[in-house]
């Protein structure tokens, strides 16, 4: 089974030219990173191994997506992306749903499912494979398409692993970290992890970036405690900080992580407006492994 795209056409062009070229302007925009793939170099040092990247519309986040995906690009690209995102839409008792098909479907074909490491993950609580929950999802959709295109450039087969975080409290993402890494020790380094977030809604620029900072600063210090606090403290409307935490605590497990902040922009960016959406790509890269 391959999960049919649900927002192509909305979130991100339904056609494979359209969608190459759209991706690529978010790469040489002013506000990506300034540069196409084509003057970039694939790396083989593997140091990057996850980050934070948006799912909006292309039109608003993919700008920062771009950073992300483009310090991926150079640092080396994995076997294996394990992608992280909060669910929208579906109503489910599982914690945190991992996709058993063959693969997602996008524009540019089929993007094939690490069913082996998958089922690893689904066998071990607080995971378990719930189909149901992937359907209408867009924050993991979204980011296989850039996953597509870099691997595409790099000449290199990409395999994904794709996980519905339902629920995001602090326990849960203990927990879940504990697991993947524990699953991911076991099988070696040739993966990253992506999780999927924007971060506060519908707010001023100014308050967005306020209250996002110190989500953000947090997630520099790698504390996710500090980040649970400061979300609850400032009422900050991000919605993928679950995943977040379960990226950066499962790294920490298992490298001596580096965070940095590549982008932070916002919706307002684009176009005027007078409440916004906002966006960071953060990375975390290896210094050396534990």
């Amino acid at each position: 089974m391959l999960r049919k795209p649900y927002v192509a056409g909305q979130f991100y062009s339904s056609g494979s030219e359209a969608l190459g070229r759209e991706i690529e302007s978010c790469f040489t925009s002013r506000l990506g990173p300034g540069r196409s793939l084509s003057q970039a170099r694939p790396g083989e040092a593997f140091s990057f191994k996850g980050g934070v990247a948006p799912h909006a519309g292309y039109v608003y986040s993919g700008f920062e997506a771009a950073h992300l995906y483009l310090k991926m690009y150079e640092s080396g690209l994995p076997e294996t992306v394990i992608i992280l995102g909060p669910c929208h839409r579906a109503f489910s008792e599982t914690a945190i749903g991992v996709f058993s098909g063959e693969g997602f479907e996008t524009p540019f074909g089929a993007c094939e499912n690490n069913i082996k490491l998958a089922s690893a993950i689904a066998a071990r609580p607080p995971f378990k494979f719930d189909d149901r929950v992937h359907q209408f999802e867009h924050s993991l959709e979204v980011q296989v398409p850039f996953l597509q295109y870099i691997y595409s450039a790099a000449k290199k087969p990409l395999k994904i692993v794709a996980l519905c975080v339902l629920d995001q409290g602090f326990a849960t993402a203990k927990a879940a970290s504990a697991s993947l890494a524990e699953i991911l020790k076991s099988r070696g380094g040739d993966f990253a992890i992506i999780a999927s977030s924007d971060f506060s809604h519908y707010l001023p620029p100014a308050e967005a970036a306020k209250f996002d900072k110190m989500a953000i600063d947090e997630i520099l210090r790698l504390d996710s405690a500090g980040m649970y606090k400061a979300i609850e403290k400032y009422d900050i409307s991000m919605c993928g900080y679950g995943p977040i935490a379960i990226c950066f605590e499962t790294l920490k497990s298992i490298y001596d992580i580096k965070p940095r902040l590549l982008k932070y922009g916002n919706s307002g960016d684009v176009m005027a407006m007078a409440e916004v959406v906002g966006y960071a790509a953060i990375s975390f890269e290896t210094g050396a492994e534990n």
